[in-house]
């Protein structure tokens, strides 16, 4: 009788199996018999594809004890040599009598199941290896349509087939939910359930080959993703004369469409059509100079689904349409004198189909003045404040009105109130106020002096305010108040604040924020850390799925980290379709004008655009005038810009040569690339304040300041008018 052993010495990655018995074919078990079996306590045939071609080689052992009459030839093969080959040892001569260990190597080559085959005289024994695949790699987790997620991984030649689990976010327990037995398919689309979170994952395996076991590799990382009620997307709206068109994809399973319109991005939004599920389209008329933003939603038999991503447009003013100015009697507006770029002290907002201004004044109260439709004073309200530093107004998209205020707080101290938020109501009742106290931090603690070295801007989403500004913060080990960004989160129902820190930019002498249906978008100008302008990305902000995609430089500045002065000042944020776009005025740094760079105060500004990808958050830099900066004798002004829909937007600077001042009319698109240019003369446009669109016309207030010698001295003489240009491209 002869009884032939093989073993096996492990390598780091090997995962161990049971043992195999071979088959013994044509033998005649009077006479020989021959048996595999494993060293005691070891398993052999199950094997783990190595990362490294290192320790692909493995080194096998048998024993062997030869009772025949004779000497007898053994000789080792593979069924399969793209899944393993016989490296060495694979032919010798067994004694008569021999009784001992034998070895031989096996030299991995792929994922899959293949048997090593021993012939030895006219006998043949065979035992399967297992090679299983290193971890799979996922591609995608995504709802890809109403309750389905599609999984998608990276195929693995070898493999017989990939299990599929599931399990919820806050649960440990998983479960297979599919076993995809087509080696070749690579994505599987799982229905699940609405606002829940799961967690996926995918393990490739190899199939036995005599039996139903499964051999599995390692499992890919879990990857969340979170099924929320998806409908139809608006994919195009068209304008023809004064209609506007729009179209949207129709959805299996849908039994309907609800669009809904606002003239406000996050504000109310009124059902203006219902269509049935046969139909995927809308048309109608609109009044120029307006923008309008529309969502859609759409109805399952489950119930209606979130709501689609918001699509602007407006139809523009007719070519003829022209400037306008008029005499702002009975506005009083903030002294010139106190204005500083990026801080506003001049706000609009529309309501009850009327133009309202809220102006600062210098006895800290503010004026509320509304227009009737000849731009006159119709009626006059007064807010007393009680503030060391103004902060901000913001028409909330709820419609209530919400005041930022500041105090100064030199000693220190953690319980000082030193940013109140007031709410008033749509009547300018006074209703509520959220106090945020000086221990609030971002990465360093407290807050000095408010607002200093930055603005303060707003954004509402539902019931969530967010504040973004700029504090001195309490004093750091070097003995200095530092300045940085800080941000607030205000929850609009209970007016209880909270820290709100999404991005961290020391100094930033500058902040905008803004929310794009689910996502929010936060802009700062730093000079140090880091030294550029910088935009941060928060998708599916508040949700269960938040994700924070990081702070990302848009335009890089020149010159130390310790330096204040950067060369530049940013004008305003904007999200349209594909691009988030930023407006400043700035010195070339290394971005070439007329082959000029550097940032040296003997350098003349320019104004420029920079577009950041929303998905990529890729950056270029667009210069919209390319005056010579070592040779020019223009003076360029502080420049605004205004969103005119998700593909136009206007921006407006002043130009100032031999004190000719000349006002600059320019609308680009999403890519940057320039629409439209005009310009006029005789209009002041302050740095005071953020133009509005209001019945066809971008609107502001600009008030002229002189000194006259009075009965009791010097006063000052005011000026303020009302200057409106059509909204056109």
């Amino acid at each position: 009788m002869m009884v032939l052993l093989l073993g096996v010495c492990f390598y780091p990655g090997q995962v161990q199996a049971s043992a195999v018995e071979a088959e013994e074919q044509g033998a005649d078990p009077k006479q020989v018999q021959f048996r595999f079996d494993c060293f005691p306590g070891i398993e052999f045939n199950e094997y783990q594809m190595p990362q490294n071609d290192a320790d692909r080689v493995c080194s096998l052992y048998y024993s062997c004890t030869n009772r025949t009459d004779g000497d007898l030839e053994l000789t080792i093969t593979s069924t399969n040599e793209k899944v393993f080959k016989i490296q060495s040892g694979a032919n010798r001569t067994v004694k008569k009598g021999f009784s001992g260990i034998g070895e031989f190597s096996i030299r991995l080559e792929g994922v899959g199941a293949a048997e090593i085959v021993v012939l030895l005289g006219n006998q043949s024994f065979r035992t399967p290896i297992y090679v299983e695949p290193n971890q799979t790699k996922l591609v995608r987790v995504q709802q890809t349509a109403y309750q389905y997620v599609t999984i998608e991984w990276e195929r693995i030649p070898g493999c017989s087939g990939y299990l599929l689990e599931r399990r919820k976010s806050d649960e440990p327990d998983s479960q297979t939910v599919v076993a995809v037995l087509d080696a070749d398919t690579t994505s599987k689309s799982l229905k699940a359930t609405w606002d829940l979170s799961y967690e996926y994952r995918v393990t490739g395996f190899v199939k036995g080959i005599a039996e139903e076991k499964r051999y599995l590799g390692k499992s890919s990382e879990w990857k969340e993703c979170t099924i929320h009620k998806k409908g139809a997307a608006i994919t195009s709206v068209k304008s023809s004369g004064n209609k506007l068109s729009l179209k949207w994809k129709k959805m299996k399973n849908a039994v309907g469409y609800k669009l809904y319109r606002s003239d406000r991005e996050n504000g109310k939004y009124k059902c203006i059509y219902t269509a049935s599920k046969n139909q995927d389209s809308f048309s109608q008329k609109i009044d120029r100079g307006t923008t309008y933003y529309y969502k859609l939603v759409t109805v399952f038999p489950g119930g209606n689904s979130d709501d689609s991503p918001v699509v602007a447009k407006m139809i523009p003013m007719a070519k003829s349409a022209k400037a306008k100015v008029t005499s702002g009697n009975g506005i009083s507006t903030f002294n010139l004198a106190y204005y500083s770029a990026g801080a506003d002290y001049t706000y609009y907002y529309r309501a009850g189909g009327k133009l309202h201004l809220v102006c600062v004044q210098r006895n800290k109260s503010l004026n509320i003045y509304t227009l009737t439709s000849k731009m006159k004073v119709a009626k006059t309200k007064k807010i007393k404040l009680s503030y060391d530093r103004w902060g901000g107004f913001c028409q909330g998209t709820d419609g209530n009105f919400y005041v930022v205020v500041g105090y100064d707080n030199p000693k220190e101290s953690k319980s000082k109130t030193v940013v109140k938020v007031h709410k008033y109501n749509s009547k300018w009742s006074y209703v509520k106020t959220a106090n945020i106290k000086g221990s609030a931090y971002n990465v360093f603690p407290g807050i000095v002096s408010p607002f200093s070295g930055g603005n303060c801007q707003m954004d509402q989403k539902g019931s969530t305010l967010y504040i973004v500004t700029a504090r001195h913060m309490f004093e750091t080990s070097d003995g200095l108040n530092h300045q940085s960004n800080i941000s607030f989160r205000i929850n609009t129902k209970t007016m209880k604040a909270s820290m709100a820190n999404g991005s961290y930019v020391s100094h930033s002498y500058n902040q905008y924020v803004k929310f794009k249906d689910d996502s929010l978008y936060i802009f700062d100008h730093g000079d140090g850390y880091p030294r550029a302008l910088c935009v941060t990305v928060i998708d599916h902000y508040g949700k269960v799925n938040e994700d924070d995609k990081g702070t990302s430089s848009i335009f890089q500045f020149q010159g130390s980290i310790k330096n204040n002065y950067t060369g530049c000042t940013a004008g305003g944020m904007e999200i349209g379709t594909k691009n988030i776009l930023v407006c400043g005025r700035a010195k070339p740094h290394k971005y070439k004008i007329k082959g000029v760079t550097g940032y040296s105060s003997n350098l003349a500004d320019n104004i420029f655009i920079t577009l950041t990808n929303r998905k990529t958050r890729k950056s270029t830099v667009k210069w919209l005038t390319n005056y010579n900066p070592k040779t020019t004798s223009v003076e360029v002004g502080y420049p605004r810009m205004v969103k005119l829909s998700d593909e136009r937007f206007a921006v407006l600077f002043t130009t100032k040569q031999k004190d000719k001042t000349v006002l600059h009319y320019q609308v680009v698109d999403d890519t940057g690339k320039k629409i439209y240019s005009t310009t006029y003369k005789n209009m002041l446009f302050p740095s005071s304040s953020q133009p509005i669109v209001s019945n066809g016309y971008l609107v502001w207030v600009a008030t002229e300041e002189w000194y006259e010698w009075g009965i009791n001295g010097l006063i000052i003489k005011t000026n303020p008018k009302i200057y409106r240009i059509p909204a056109k491209y």
